[in-house]
């Protein structure tokens, strides 16, 4: 896997090389969050969208302080990180190994193979990516987060006997997340010109991705306990329908808006696909934690609903950073602006949904006990 993830050699010296990084209550939440969701899509809006998701989390941060210490205490306090990482002992413990791991290759320093008349703009775009040599190395570090979420998935006690509480990520999303994972897997294994570059890449990063599809296949078809396909199969034939829908018209939207990656047209067809798919999984997950019920509860809903937008967010962070809109004139459609649009979109509806799961968790611990708390009531 030596070429850039969806870009070949000559596409990625050409764009990245010009382009360096870019350094109350629920309803008010909301409405900030889909406004900077809009701005996102817009990469010169970034940094003026930032404002409004900081006065977001604010609000939600003295919310949930004030939901925490309704009995005393003042409004705003310091995290309880010890009783955080004691409650995700397993999954801090995972993801401090995995940092190890990418600390590793990054020290061990890049492999990549540069022609001599290429090798100027390539240290051009070392030097603006000084950490992680390469923007690649975004989406190396969201597999990383992502095998760790499913793990904890898969491994997540349950009060049922032989079902995992696995909301959000059962069911549907999980599906969209598999599929989306078997195009991404399939693309590395059979298009060179898919492949990540920098420090990060190579079979490590393949290792990965192919261990979580495992993982996606088991929250996805596996028995959960939010699976309402035997108690309702008329509700579950709707799903599958406006699933299959959905599925379809990413199809076609992403054959019409392809980047030049590799000659083949269909392969790069496929790499818009796979973000698309991934916005599905993310407007499933909304649903999911708004209408799951009793599903939305327990310990990993509320580390999974903080965890999402964490993963999305870096790749969010490569489309609009990672490289120059003038790449749309030697593509079919306009992919980077629907890329870009989509995983903007993606980050809100995760983010819409982690305020909804707040919010629904808060007022089942108000009425039904502190056996559902969310996350936000065991940090603060």
């Amino acid at each position: 896997f030596g070429s850039s993830f969806g870009i070949n050699r000559t596409i990625r010296l050409t764009s990245l090389s010009h382009r360096i990084p870019r350094t109350n209550q629920i309803n008010t939440a909301m409405s900030f969050v889909l406004s900077s969701t809009t701005a996102l899509a817009d990469e010169r809006g970034l940094m003026e969208t930032l404002p409004l998701l900081v006065v977001a989390a604010a609000i939600w941060y003295v919310e949930a302080s004030s939901r925490g210490r309704r009995n005393g205490g003042s409004l705003l306090v310091a995290p309880n990180c010890g009783q955080l990482i004691r409650r995700y002992a397993p999954e801090t413990i995972g993801l401090l190994v995995c940092l190890c791991l990418g600390a590793a290759l990054r020290l061990r320093g890049d492999r990549t193979e540069v022609a001599p008349e290429e090798q100027a703009a390539w240290d051009e775009i070392q030097s603006a990516w000084p950490i992680l040599t390469t923007a690649d190395s975004l989406f190396a570090l969201q597999a990383y987060i992502r095998l760790i979420l499913l793990l904890s998935a898969i491994l997540q006690p349950s009060s049922t006997h032989g079902t995992v509480e696995t909301a959000p990520l059962a069911g549907w999303p999980a599906r969209f997340y598999f599929l989306a994972g078997v195009v991404r897997v399939g693309l590395l294994l059979v298009s060179p010109d898919h492949g990540l570059e920098g420090p990060l890449s190579g079979p490590t990063y393949f290792a990965f991705e192919l261990a979580a599809l495992p993982l996606l296949f088991k929250l996805a078809f596996g028995k959960t306990v939010n699976d309402d396909s035997r108690r309702s199969p008329l509700a579950a034939l709707g799903k599958f329908l406006a699933s299959a829908l959905g599925v379809a018209v990413a199809a076609v939207v992403a054959s019409q808006h392809r980047l030049p990656l590799a000659q083949d047209g269909f392969l790069n067809g496929l790499f818009t696909f796979t973000s698309l798919l991934e916005t599905l999984a993310a407007f499933a997950c909304l649903l999911c934690t708004t209408f799951g019920g009793s599903a939305s509860r327990g310990s990993f809903a509320s580390l999974a609903h903080v965890v999402l937008p964490i993963q999305q967010a870096l790749s969010t962070y490569f489309f609009l950073t990672a490289f120059d809109m003038a790449l749309e004139k030697a593509s079919v459609g306009h992919p980077l602006t629907l890329l870009q649009s989509a995983g903007a979109l993606e980050l809100g509806l995760l983010l819409l949904s982690c305020i909804a799961h707040l919010a629904l968790a808060e007022a089942q611990e108000v009425s039904g006990g502190a056996a559902s708390r969310p996350l936000a009531a065991t940090v603060f």
